[in-house]
């Protein structure tokens, strides 16, 4: 039996064929699903903060700012005109922040931002940092707000102390919700808070500045706000162990509860 050679045509077709299922085969190996997925979450990011710049927000261009998004990833804006933006429990709004407290703010964030190893914040998903004055959240005075739009909304119009503290409160949030995507469970903290009491109903619901004070809170806590939820307990005592090691220890010496948490942290 004789067959007839494959004409040119036929000759085309196969190699496109077999052209097509190579291209195919390669593209099958090469597809990562994790850069994949990196890449939908660096679009979706890219839409959330043209969404912030909308609303009005706008990058700081001072060095220190430049530095700080080059050395640590994280870009920082300010409020350019009064906005206000719809959260779960309502309204949060802001202001502008002063020229003076801008500078001031600016300052101090970079300082401390500039501790934590490079790549921890990009990991914790903290991109942005919003610094403004007036913040306000359902008409009551706060003094930040983590995680909106992976930003942090900060009011810099409070004292150099607290805002230090203030900035490793949140950075604790971040990290704390990064881990697992929640921050109010954690059996292990629970059942060492609960030899003492248990926690309030969240943060929103204790906004006294006098709270805020180390040693204000009873037996087993930093400040009386650490007693309002679980997710604060960390943050505060982790605030404490950034910018106030030695007082922290001198309390927990005293406190075995305490110093318990402080080994954790």
């Amino acid at each position: 039996m004789s067959f007839e050679r494959p004409g040119f045509m036929l000759l085309t077709v196969l190699a496109a064929l077999a052209g097509t299922a190579a291209i195919g085969l390669l593209a099958e190996h090469a597809y990562d699903p994790r850069v994949a997925h990196a890449e939908i979450l660096a679009d979706a990011d890219r839409a959330a903060r043209d969404e912030l710049v909308a609303l009005g927000l706008r990058p700081v261009a001072l060095p220190a700012a430049q530095s700080l998004r080059a050395e640590r990833g994280v870009e920082v804006l300010e409020v350019a005109r009064p906005i206000e933006v719809g959260l779960g429990h309502g309204l949060a709004s802001a202001q502008p922040p002063s020229e003076v407290a801008r500078a001031r703010g600016l300052s101090i964030v970079r300082e401390e931002l500039s501790r934590y190893p490079a790549g921890l914040l990009a990991r914790a998903r903290l991109y942005r940092v919003v610094l403004c004055e007036g913040l306000r959240e359902a008409g009551t005075r706060i003094p930040s707000l983590p995680n909106v739009q992976r930003s942090l909304l900060l009011d810099v119009d409070a004292t150099p102390e607290f805002l230090r503290r203030l900035v490793h409160h949140e950075v604790f949030h971040f990290v704390d919700y990064a881990e697992d995507d929640q921050v109010q469970t954690d059996r292990d903290w629970s059942e060492l808070a609960e030899r003492e009491r248990v926690f309030g109903s969240g943060g929103r619901f204790l906004r006294d500045p006098a709270g805020a004070r180390l040693g204000s809170g009873p037996p087993g806590f930093v400040t009386r706000y650490a007693t309002s939820a679980l997710e604060e307990d960390k943050a505060e005592t982790f605030s404490f162990l950034m910018v106030a090691p030695a007082a922290l220890a001198e309390l927990s010496n005293r406190d075995a509860v305490l110093s318990e948490k402080r080994q954790r942290v």
